[in-house]
């Protein structure tokens, strides 16, 4: 999964998910020995990469890491009093 931002806002939200994809990182919920997480940054991009032996296991953190950036993108824009559809 690639996430890349073009203006001051996504950056700002880009930001956020990095910090909050590094403590899923550092302490996964999942047995280590069966899925494998990180991501790299660079300027203006964040790649997400999951590595596993089972596929419902990769859809599964793929759909957590997904409704973690939306909660993440909803709440930056509640506390900005700005609503997006």
């Amino acid at each position: 999964m690639l996430l890349c931002y073009e203006d001051a806002h996504e950056e700002i939200l880009l930001d956020i998910i990095k910090r909050s994809l590094i403590a899923e990182v550092s302490n996964p919920i999942e047995n280590t020995d069966e899925i494998k997480i990180g991501f790299t940054s660079n300027r203006s991009c964040l790649e997400i990469y999951e590595k596993s032996n089972s596929l419902s296991r990769v859809r599964a953190i793929t759909n957590s890491y997904l409704y973690l950036i939306y909660t993440i993108e909803k709440t930056i824009d509640i506390i900005n009093g700005i609503e997006q559809h």
